[in-house]
């Protein structure tokens, strides 16, 4: 269906972005009052989402998947808005309503935000991003906890040095070093290089080594720690990207020398050199113990009840084969030795193929049979007599023949 192609993920993508942007045009230019202008466009953007949930809950219809996380979150968003726009503007829209302000209309509003995670199931690029992020927070939350470690000592530190001593007779030690909470935002504010240099003038006007001790702050958490934070989640992002990329890799050079091996297996049976084998042929192939090696080490199992191999592999009957088909017939059986249930669902599936297959060419013959009885038929058919007329009460007589005429003039012999 077209709502599961990439096309309409960055349609829907694009209104909901478009939507973004119409709530902060909203909040800027409307005074707080309804105004039928925007309540129109909100309402177009909540028509084109019900439309797209009904697209969704169609094209999933039948195995029920739409109603997962995503589903589910995107029915309840859309439904909030459309009470909210459509149901509560209407009823407390009203200036003298005292429940015109109530909270829950704000919280209600505040959920069409929610709406722009919608965004991150349109691009997998950012599902990819937001996957990295959760995948190194582990890292990030050590980082982050040895990070508030050191702005704790550093701030116990300068208080008990600079704050508690001077706080009384220099306003700036004072902001900066008067308490514990305000020496713990100072040291923030040195992390993140904002306004470090007034922190840092407030303690160097009464000693020069506290440049020393500032300096040594700066390298340490930002240079060092916040640094290792972005290195760890890049780190992560590129190894996410190299994996995806080698897994390629890996599976196309295996799938070519897997697809080498097996004509090599293929052509020693293929004495001939025809390209093409008998299945009996085939058969005696994978009983051979150098053939269950080879297939191992690619990951197929083939040490399976003969029945069941013969089905997946379309071995059953007789004829010969060609290296494609027999080529096809293996990638069937790729991770069978791992996952032993995909056997056997192969299994089901190969056999309703061929159970099919049997009866399309049975009912082929049949139809043959049926079409050939029916050429034979109109030569058997005598040729059909003229129909007298419709009204013969109303048509002239019919002139006798010449036969008749004669047979009728002849007279009995005495």
């Amino acid at each position: 269906p077209w709502v599961k192609t990439a096309r309409a993920d960055s349609f829907f993508g694009a209104v909901i972005m478009l939507n973004a942007v119409f709530i902060g045009l909203e909040l800027e230019f409307n005074s707080g009052s309804f105004d039928w202008g925007f309540w129109s466009v909100e309402s177009l953007f909540l028509v084109t989402f019900v439309v797209e949930l009904v697209l969704r809950f169609k094209a999933a219809r039948p195995k029920c998947s739409f109603f997962d996380a995503w589903g589910v979150f995107d029915t309840i968003v859309t439904l909030i808005g459309c009470v909210d726009a459509w149901v509560i503007t209407f009823i407390f829209s009203e200036a003298e309503n005292p429940l015109s302000s109530f909270v829950i209309l704000r919280v209600l509003r505040l959920v069409r935000l929610v709406r722009l995670l919608r965004v991150l199931r349109m691009f997998n690029e950012l599902v990819v991003l937001v996957n990295t992020i959760l995948n190194s927070i582990k890292a990030v939350t050590w980082m982050s906890v040895l990070l508030a470690l050191i702005v704790y000592i550093g701030s116990v530190f300068t208080v008990m040095l600079l704050g508690l001593p001077l706080r009384e007779s220099d306003p700036e030690v004072d902001t900066h070093f008067g308490s514990l909470g305000a020496a713990i935002f100072s040291h923030f504010c040195i992390v993140t290089l904002e306004g470090w240099v007034d922190v840092a003038t407030a303690a160097m006007n009464h000693s020069k080594l506290w440049a020393i001790y500032f300096a040594g702050i700066i390298i340490l958490t930002n240079f060092c720690l916040v640094n290792l934070m972005i290195g760890v989640i890049v780190e992560r992002i590129i190894s996410v990207a190299q994996e995806h990329e080698q897994e390629i890799a890996s599976f196309v050079s295996e799938s070519e020398q897997f697809r080498l091996t097996l004509k090599t297996l293929f052509d020693c049976a293929d004495m001939d050199g025809s390209g093409e084998v008998t299945r009996e042929e085939v058969r005696e192939l994978l009983e051979d113990v150098r053939t269950h090696d080879i297939m191992s080490a690619f990951g197929i199992n083939v040490k399976m009840p003969p029945a069941v191999l013969h089905t997946i592999m379309d071995l059953q009957r007789d004829g010969p084969t060609t290296f494609d088909e027999f080529f096809e017939n293996c990638i069937r059986l790729s991770g069978s030795k791992t996952n032993v249930h995909s056997v056997f669902v192969q299994h089901d599936i190969c056999a309703c193929h061929q159970e099919l297959k049997r009866n399309l060419l049975d009912f082929e013959h049949r139809l043959d049979r049926v079409n050939g009885s029916a050429l034979t038929v109109p030569t058997m058919i005598p040729p059909m007599v003229a129909a007298p007329p419709a009204n013969p009460v109303h048509s002239a007589p019919a002139s006798p023949s010449k036969q008749e005429v004669a047979a009728g003039t002849e007279q009995p012999i005495i």
